[in-house]
């Protein structure tokens, strides 16, 4: 803790150390836990005014502790809310949209739903593939607006926009042709078979609106625009139940027409961004010509080649253990099936606060002003970790209830209690594992998210290995999930670190560089 050379620890430099005079609107974490400073003084006495006792108990000292912890960087907080709220709107209006949808998918039978069911996954790998999309185009856009390179920033979306196009229609266009094939194999029962076919065909004739969805919301992101993209999920949302209700009862079209729906969905939400876009003066037609050239596409599809192969290393980590579940018997998969619907619906506590990150912190690195991204980042961390923390024991306490609300059985309410208790363990180490990603995202450091992944892949390989020979039970499949994000989040949550320390090294040497050169410059006085 006096380790004052300037090479601090990972964990001090995630505590978030600030010196008063670096942000006199935050008590720095020093001061708030009393430890010693180069001064001889502990800071303590600032926290509190005159005639009012200060903590001298272990107690009043860790309350001091958790003071500082919760209350660093909230000066941040009306910045970080005007852009989490539209996005906590966004995430909580898909996820009911699309209980009403599988609800009405539901009446047209159990071979119906079920190749819903089998052909959705297959969608959501296909198009989050492609995510990287979103994730260049905020860290672009930014970085031109921070230049103040305006048409720069409107041709960055153009380029992203001819490129999405392009693999939508590619992509779409296999998916609609393989899709008899690669569902004749995934799927075993030949009453599901036809309609898993027909619901992966029509969705993908939406692959070029989802993925230029992705550049369109990642741009607005990068101009700092949440609500935007918040409006244009209500209106897909509204346009999908109502078509599909339509499509599918009123023609008579069924599965087919339930995808269809929400590829015109895609469609309207994808239109409603880029009409946005053209109003605000942020996109011109004029910034689509020339057709972008072999290097301009390159220099998109570069990145994106490495956040491709982490996400199919993400997608092949959960395989693989799904298909060790599946080995246990129906009622531990269908345990296990109970446990990931509530750890996707727990995910959007903290998910908002990750796309918030993402787009604050391009920004602020983008004008160079790191101090205020660390303190940003620190503070959405932490809002992170807390909401994680709630949900956990959210989960936990209901452990027992939960599983009442998907089946009667009793095995599978003992099994689907016992699954949800160990999940909710993950959920800390998986809210600081997405946040710490989104910071080296927002640094445009792909490459090193990639290694993280791959290490984490490596070392759930390893434990998964274990766990199979010697057939142990879904909790620690689980547990298996906790050492995967763990070794993610260690992995991150250091190069935050060396990070940090690294761009104070450099701030110190220019101001000593800067010192010198003053130095050397003869006062007026001297010249006089």
């Amino acid at each position: 803790d006096n380790d004052d050379d300037g090479n601090s620890s990972i964990i001090r430099s995630m505590a978030g150390e600030q010196t008063q005079q670096q942000n006199p609107t935050t008590t720095s974490y020093n001061a708030a836990v009393g430890e010693e400073n180069p001064h001889g003084n502990t800071g303590v006495e600032n926290l509190y005014p005159p005639g009012e006792e200060k903590p001298s108990s272990a107690i009043q000292k860790a309350s001091g502790r958790v003071a500082a912890f919760v209350n660093y960087g909230k000066e941040y907080d009306s910045n970080i809310l005007k852009l989490a709220l539209p996005s906590y709107g966004t995430m909580l209006l898909d996820p009911m949209a699309t209980l009403v949808d599988s609800a009405m998918c539901g009446r047209l039978g159990a071979a119906a739903l079920g190749g819903i069911g089998a052909a959705n996954p297959l969608c959501s790998y296909i198009s989050w593939m492609f995510f990287f999309l979103s994730v260049t185009t905020t860290s672009g856009v930014t970085s031109m607006i921070a230049s103040d390179n305006r048409t720069g920033a409107r041709k960055k979306i153009a380029l992203a926009t001819w490129v999405a196009l392009a693999i939508g229609v590619l992509a779409g266009s296999i998916m609609f042709t393989i899709a008899p094939k690669i569902m004749s194999v995934i799927v075993r029962n030949p009453d599901v078979v036809p309609h898993s076919i027909e619901f992966l065909q029509s969705r993908a004739l939406g692959a070029p609106a989802t993925l230029t969805f992705f550049v369109a919301s990642g741009a607005l992101r990068g101009f700092q625009d949440m609500k935007t993209p918040f409006y244009a999920s209500i209106a897909a949302n509204m346009i999908n139940l109502a078509l599909g209700a339509v499509l599918m009862f009123v023609f008579k079209m069924g599965v087919f027409g339930a995808g269809l729906a929400t590829s015109v969905s895609q469609y309207v939400s994808a239109a409603v961004l880029y009409f946005f876009l053209f109003k605000q003066d942020r996109l011109r037609w004029s910034d689509f010509n020339p057709f972008p050239n072999r290097a301009e596409i390159k220099q998109v599809l570069k990145p994106g080649a490495t956040l491709i192969l982490r996400k199919v290393l993400e997608n092949l980590s959960f395989a693989m253990t799904i298909s060790y579940i599946t080995s246990l018997g129906t009622t531990t998969l269908a345990a296990q099936e109970i446990a990931r619907s509530v750890w996707i619906s727990s995910g959007v506590a903290w998910w908002p606060l990750c796309v918030t990150l993402l787009a604050l912190c391009s920004k602020l690195v983008a004008e160079k002003k790191f101090e205020a991204g660390h303190t940003v980042a620190q503070r959405i961390m932490r809002m992170g970790m807390l909401a994680s923390f709630a949900v956990s024991a959210f989960v936990i306490g209901l452990s027992n209830w939960i599983p009442m609300l998907f089946s009667a059985d009793s095995m599978l309410r003992a099994a689907a209690s016992q699954a949800l208790i160990c999940a909710a363990c993950t959920y800390p180490f998986a809210a600081i594992v997405d946040m710490s990603e989104n910071i080296s995202m927002a640094y445009a450091d792909y490459k090193f998210s990639t290694y993280v992944m791959l290490a984490g892949f490596a070392v759930l390989t390893i434990a998964l290995q274990v766990v199979k020979k010697l057939r142990l039970g879904l909790p620690y499949v689980w547990m298996i999930y906790n050492l995967f994000f763990l070794t993610r989040a260690v992995l991150n949550l250091y190069r935050i670190g060396h990070r940090k320390r690294k761009e104070e090294e450099e701030a110190s040497a220019k101001s000593d560089e800067d010192s010198q050169v003053s130095s050397l410059v003869p006062s007026s006085a001297t010249l006089g």
